[in-house]
C-alpha cells in the first residue's frame, strides 16, 4: 500500500483488501491493522476504511471449561 502514490488508488486497494479479508483475521492481525492503517494510508484513511476493519476478526467458538472436581469450602 505504501508504494501506491495516488491516494484514490490507495483507497480503492485498501477497500478491496478489507472487503476480501472480512472475518478471516486473528486478533493480533486486527490490532496491527488498526495501529498501522492511518500511517500507511495517509490521506486515503477515511471512515469507510475504518468501519471495514470492524468485521475483520474471525468468529470463534465459545470456549467452556469443564469442572473436574468440586471444591469444598
Amino acid at each position: 500500500m505504501q508504494l501506491i502514490h495516488n491516494p484514490s488508488e490507495r483507497h480503492k486497494a485498501a477497500l478491496q483488501f478489507l472487503a476480501r479479508n472480512q472475518k478471516t483475521c486473528q486478533y493480533g492481525q486486527v490490532v496491527y491493522i488498526d495501529n498501522t492503517m492511518p500511517r500507511i494510508l495517509g490521506t486515503a484513511h477515511t471512515k469507510e476504511t475504518e468501519t471495514l476493519t470492524w468485521g475483520l476478526l474471525e468468529p470463534r467458538a465459545i470456549v467452556t471449561q469443564a469442572v473436574k472436581q468440586k471444591r469444598n469450602i
